[in-house]
């Protein structure tokens, strides 16, 4: 969830209401659902005319990784609503921008071991901190295909203190400042 985050909550807690009310689970149903959810979150007095509300939802349909990312954007007269698939990864709120450049830049993709995708993404978080608004306490949280993964249940992963403590001593070693000692550049390394 990103935007306020107390009013966020009533859109997704009706999402999930229906989501798990429902009879049927496709990319498309979920669509409908996020439509509907959001209009009814439109009409709530949780809803703040200039306000961006966010969500990312994931799931294995067909057991494929997607992510859809909604933004809810609510105008004077109307809303704007778009939700964007990926089957690689997504990043919403306000250190979006930066988690999607080093994730790109450090070519994450689906198929990455448990292991190096996790640090990318603690990686593309804590560099996220300098914003101000992401903090050591912005939680990580590994969804992948279980075993028995029904409508309403999931296969999730939260990060022990012990692996906390683990990959941050892999990031303060990557990312040590100066992080080279570069020598002095002869003037023929420049032209005006």
């Amino acid at each position: 969830m990103a935007g306020d985050w107390s009013n966020v909550a009533h859109w997704k807690d009706n999402l999930k209401c229906r989501v798990q009310s429902s009879d049927s689970i496709s990319i498309d149903s979920i669509g409908e659902h996020i439509r509907e959810s959001a209009e009814h979150f439109m009409k709530s007095v949780f809803c703040q005319v200039g306000s961006v509300y966010q969500l990312l939802l994931s799931g294995f349909p067909n057991g494929s990784p997607t992510i859809l990312s909604a933004s809810l954007y609510p105008l004077k007269r109307g809303h704007s609503l778009t939700v964007t698939p990926s089957e690689s990864f997504a990043s919403i709120g306000s250190w979006s921008t930066i988690a999607n450049a080093l994730l790109t830049s450090r070519e994450y993709h689906p198929r990455m071991t448990l292991e190096y995708a996790s640090y990318l993404v603690y990686e593309a978080k804590r560099c996220s901190e300098r914003n101000g608004t992401v903090g050591r306490m912005t939680t990580l949280v590994v969804h992948r295909l279980g075993g028995n993964e029904t409508i309403d249940e999931a296969s999730v992963l939260f990060f022990s203190l012990e692996g906390q403590a683990q990959i941050e001593s892999y990031y303060s070693d990557i990312w040590k400042v100066p992080f080279i000692e570069f020598p002095d550049f002869p003037p023929r390394f420049f032209m005006s």
